[in-house]
């Protein structure tokens, strides 16, 4: 194999690597409830964003996602009174210590994955934007009812 640059031609023949354009569709292996969850992640990204290497931790980010979900609504039946029974509030101290590990791991898979909406912004983007808006007149909802109806 020659070593040092190729040349035009050579680089020419070389493979091009394609890159999917299209959302990828929710793996064989997720339960229905992940492919639920992995569908709008994928589609709120631009095409070619996920990478089959990101994979695996999208998948474990759409099981921690239904598992939280389920231990939610566990805890969302749970009923407040039960609080003063030892044994009804070891177990809603150990839903509770469940959904708290599994909000930081989905805490942890976005922001490795760059979901997250501090991931998507430049520092000075965002300050550049906070002042924007901070510049903005602020218009009280009756005073600009009232600027309307003298238009009128």
């Amino acid at each position: 194999m020659p070593k040092g640059r190729l040349s035009a031609a050579e680089r020419g023949t070389l493979p091009i690597r394609t890159i999917a354009l299209d959302a990828p569709p929710p793996p064989a292996i997720l339960t229905p409830k992940q492919a639920e969850v992995w569908i709008p992640i994928v589609n709120q990204m631009p095409g070619g964003f996920f990478t089959p290497e990101m994979f695996p931790l999208l998948i474990e980010l759409c099981r921690h996602i239904v598992i939280s979900n389920e231990i939610a609504e566990a805890l969302k039946g749970f009923d407040w009174t039960w609080l003063d029974k030892p044994k009804e509030m070891e177990q809603f101290e150990r839903l509770a210590e469940l959904h708290l590990l599994q909000s930081k791991q989905i805490n942890s898979l976005s922001r490795v994955l760059r979901l997250t909406p501090q991931s998507r912004y430049e520092p000075a983007t965002v300050t550049s934007a906070l002042k924007r808006k901070n510049a903005e007149p602020k218009v009280k909802p009756w005073e600009e009812a009232s600027s309307s109806d003298a238009a009128h």
